[in-house]
């Protein structure tokens, strides 16, 4: 079964839980699965709570640390190289 399966079909925490049980060869896609299913929920989350603005910390992250979002994606692809 693969990721994204897994995450459709089962709650959260069942999925997760199996998700690590899955085989090396498809970590990397529970990775981007799993990096792919908070990035829809956090856009989400802004859509809906924080239309206004908001102080959550991850929101702000680029202004706190002044760094553009090109150079956080470059950092963060260098880091899992």
């Amino acid at each position: 079964m693969t990721p994204i399966v897994l995450f459709r079909t089962h709650p959260y925490k069942a999925a997760a839980m199996t998700a690590c049980d899955l085989p090396d060869n498809e970590l990397e896609k529970t990775f981007i699965t799993l990096l792919t299913l908070f990035k829809y929920a956090d856009t989400r989350r802004r859509e809906v709570f924080c239309k206004g603005g908001c102080i959550h910390e991850w929101h702000n992250l680029d202004k706190k640390a002044n760094i553009s979002e090109n150079r956080l994606l470059t950092r963060i692809k260098k880091f899992f190289g």
